[in-house]
């Protein structure tokens, strides 16, 4: 064996112990430390897509009741300024 060769050897010893794997990037590593091996991009972009969809449907809700509770308080206040403008 060279001793380019046995460097090369040492290095990879050193990466299996370290729990690295020769030709693994560091995000590949990083996912299967997470648990997210197995997901891309576009699996994010859905999952993302469904959740900003559904809190954008809450807030509408919760704005849209808040706005019609507004109106009715607003109506009430103005029937008796109504009656005493027409007399």
């Amino acid at each position: 064996m060279t001793p380019v060769e046995q460097q090369e050897e040492g290095q990879r010893t050193s990466q299996e112990e370290d729990g690295e794997v020769p030709g693994e990037t560091a995000l590949e590593q990083e996912n299967k430390a997470t648990g997210l091996e197995g997901y891309n991009v576009q699996d994010v972009k859905d999952v993302l897509g469904d959740l900003t969809k559904e809190m954008l449907g809450t807030l509408q809700a919760e704005f849209t009741e808040k706005l019609r509770v507004q109106e009715e308080s607003f109506s009430t206040r103005l029937e008796p300024l109504k009656h005493s403008a027409c007399k």
